[in-house]
């Protein structure tokens, strides 16, 4: 076997090692890497060898780090640096300019609570308020107090701010169950005439009553029961021989009640005044001694009916609920809600009784919508036929209006949906106000003149205010353009300040009628309180997103519309509405001044594209992701109107 030597470049022997042959590799023997190979000689095959490829990878040559290598490493890594930074503020932005909305919860009575973030303890890191896009008048109030805590401010807009704080916490409270209903005396006062107005005057305003039966309020007492009807009960509880039911005392008293109420407020005298809450005292009594399980009769349902009635004007919306509820429920057990169970029935009978089942319908649908909640006397359950009354159709938009637009299920549409059914409600609610100012001319003819009777007046300007307030609400559900400044469309926003135009109107009204602040305080409760009045709301963020001043004083000027002159508010009223708006235009006040004047010299307000679809952002559809966002935007901001205004119903001081 020969060994192969080559000669070196510099004559050097290399011994070239040779590796084995292709046969000897095939077939897997050893190889002497001979040329040729013993096992190949042996076997006589050829012996071969295959080329062996050479690498053409060349010898690396040497890096040397330069000084200009070692700057531009270390720009490269400064600006790796600033990038990390500024996606670390950008974060940090958009979480501060997002605030965390009280969670909104509700019980199985269908109560709201909300669990509002502790304010006391924030701090802004930044001067710039952080509203975000939310259109809720908690994280304003919010903003605006975490805003607050980092300037100097003088004393005035300190008292300002702790009470918005309070505000806020008192958002978070879970109602109690002594405020869903009246309060119960601590002794049962036993039916005898010392709790009831002198006879004389009894007898004198009854007299009055049975003159004035075109009283706007007479006539919707006669639709609960007959007036003659009433005049008899008055009777039997005065003149008693074998006795008198719970629910004679409580339609005796109800009834009386509203009568000296309606005859004080055109003769301005004092006593009916004293005999009118004496009335209402007695049937407060009278019907926090009612049974949960009572027999079911036309007395029944009347006396359940004047019940709600006067909790709402007692602002006392679960105490209205609970009560038309149950009329509800007898109206549904004695079939009024079916042509049929009217057959039979003598012409006098069945008007009564179809008129009961109206005035029930009317309030229970206003009630619902109050608190956010499906009525009771669906309108697939009904076979009778609506009446055509401007106040009826309202209320039939009421209950639809909540369970298409403002339900769970009505929250979860698609906003093309929803735009469309907003609009159809609200061309019906327009055609209900143009029959109401047609009917308001028709009787008191100009606007500018005094009417003589300045009651009935302000009680069809007020059922205007309510189907404005109506016209507001529904047109809320319409998603604003993209691109627009604002969060709500321009039909909604023109409604909500004819409200206030209206409103203005019938304040004038309730001011020219004697003892003016109980016409005050009932106005109030039906026109701003039991709506609620969603104008109010809708302006405060529209003012307060485009830093309006001027919509700013229309507010102030509102508010301080709801005060009398003469005394701040009617003894034994709940927490003062006007406070409660006082406080909002205060807290409106302060964020335009954050603004104007800000802290460090730096300029406060919203970023780019906050609010409305300004930056070309839908913002009427929220994703899924977004927490908080299940039932949209749109019920966020319904069930925080009702919140707010649950402080009225809870009597809460802030």
């Amino acid at each position: 076997m020969d060994m192969h030597r080559e000669t070196g470049g510099q004559g050097r022997p290399v011994r070239v090692v040779r590796r084995s042959c292709d046969q000897c590799r095939s077939r897997k023997v050893g190889c002497d890497r001979g040329t040729p190979c013993s096992p190949c000689v042996s076997a006589r095959l050829s012996c071969t060898h295959s080329a062996v490829a050479q690498s053409s990878t060349g010898p690396r040559q040497r890096v040397l780090i330069s000084t200009q290598y070692e700057q531009k490493i270390d720009a490269i890594a400064r600006d790796i640096d600033g990038i990390k930074q500024s996606l670390q503020s950008l974060q940090l932005t958009t979480a501060e300019a997002r605030p965390k909305t009280p969670p909104v919860m509700r019980t199985a009575q269908g109560n709201l609570i909300t669990q509002p973030e502790t304010v006391t303890g924030l701090s802004a890191s930044s001067d710039e308020i952080a509203w975000g896009n939310s259109t809720h008048v908690t994280d304003f109030i919010g903003a605006v107090v975490r805003e607050g805590a980092t300037r100097a401010v003088d004393l005035e807009t300190n008292q300002v701010l702790s009470s918005l704080q309070l505000l806020l916490q008192r958002l978070g409270s879970p109602l109690t169950s002594s405020e869903v209903g009246f309060a119960r005396e601590a002794e049962t006062r036993s039916h005898d005439n010392t709790t009831m107005p002198p006879q004389d005057a009894v007898v004198a305003v009854l007299k009055w009553a049975k003159e004035h039966t075109s009283n706007v309020r007479l006539a919707w007492l006669g639709q609960i029961l007959p007036l003659e009807r009433f005049t008899k009960m008055c009777q039997n509880i005065y003149f008693s021989v074998d006795g008198y039911s719970e629910i004679d005392y409580i339609l005796a008293n109800g009834f009386l009640s509203y009568v000296f109420f309606e005859h004080l407020v055109v003769s301005g005298r004092s006593d009916f005044a004293e005999y009118s809450q004496l009335c209402r005292n007695s049937l407060h009594s009278a019907l926090s001694r009612l049974p949960l399980l009572i027999p079911s009769s036309v007395d029944v349902i009347a006396a359940l009916t004047l019940g709600a009635y006067n909790a709402v004007e007692n602002s006392k919306a679960n105490a209205a609920w609970t009560f038309i509820s149950a009329a509800s429920t007898h109206c549904l057990t004695l079939g009024y809600n079916r042509l049929r169970s009217y057959f039979g029935k003598s012409q006098s009978v069945a008007t009564a009784q179809e008129g009961l089942f109206w005035a029930v319908y009317r309030l229970d649908k206003g009630i619902s919508l109050r608190l956010g909640q499906s009525s009771n006397l669906r309108d697939g359950d009904i076979s009778l036929s609506l009446p055509n009354d401007a106040r009826m159709r309202t209320a039939n938009i009421q209950g639809r209006a909540y369970d298409e637009l403002y339900s769970p299920k009505g929250l979860i549409r698609e906003d093309f949906e929803r735009t469309c059914i907003a609009e159809s409600f609200a061309l019906e609610v327009r055609q209900c106000i143009a029959e109401t100012k047609a009917d308001i001319l028709k009787t008191f003819g100009n606007s500018a003149t005094h009417p003589t009777d300045p009651v009935g007046k302000a009680y069809m300007q007020c059922d205007l205010i309510c189907q404005y307030s109506l016209l507001t609400l529904i047109l809320r559900a319409v998603s604003a353009p993209v691109g627009s400044p604002c969060t709500v469309s321009d039909e909604c926003l023109s409604a909500a300040r004819e409200a206030l135009h209206m409103h203005e109107e019938c304040i004038a009204t309730v001011r020219s009628c004697k003892n003016e602040p109980l016409m005050l305080a009932r106005y109030v409760n039906w026109a701003i309180v039991h709506c609620p009045f969603p104008p109010f709301f809708i302006l405060l963020t529209h003012s307060t997103q485009l830093l309006d001043a001027l919509e700013v004083c229309d507010l102030e000027r509102f508010a301080a519309s709801l005060e009398s002159p003469d005394s701040p508010w009617v003894s034994g009223f709940p927490t003062q509405p006007a406070h409660l708006y006082h406080i909002l235009c205060k807290a409106a006040r302060l964020y335009l001044d954050f603004n104007t004047t800000p802290a460090n010299n730096d300029l406060l307000g919203f970023q780019s594209g906050s609010f409305g679809n300004a930056g070309g952002t839908n913002m009427t559809a929220p994703t899924l992701e977004d927490p908080g966002q299940g039932e949209g935007w749109l019920g966020d901001w319904f069930y925080e109107n009702q919140l707010i205004m649950g402080v009225l119903d809870q009597n809460m001081h802030f």
